[in-house]
């Protein structure tokens, strides 16, 4: 199989203006994505899309629902990876 053109790539705008956000307008890629895992009291766990801010360091949540299946699986698989070399 020959590749004959790419498809767009996925880019998103988010604002940083969580808790002590700066307010920086970025444009977000793929490559820009990782998960932040979460474990509550109960032992619940919760896996977040998020990038950071290059501005003010802080991290910001992408809602899941905005972000192509493609690119929520190559992200999760990713984390997968680098979880499993964490052992």
């Amino acid at each position: 199989m020959k590749l004959l053109e790419e498809g767009p790539k996925w880019n998103k705008k988010v604002t940083c203006n969580d808790y002590d956000g700066c307010g920086a307008l970025l444009l977000i890629e793929k490559e820009d994505l990782f998960i932040v895992k979460d474990v509550d009291i109960t032992g619940d766990v919760d896996l977040y899309y998020c990038v950071r801010c290059p501005v003010c360091n802080e991290i910001i949540r992408v809602k899941e629902s905005e972000i192509p299946g493609n690119v929520k699986k190559e992200i999760l698989n990713m984390y997968r990876d680098s979880m499993s070399k964490g052992k």
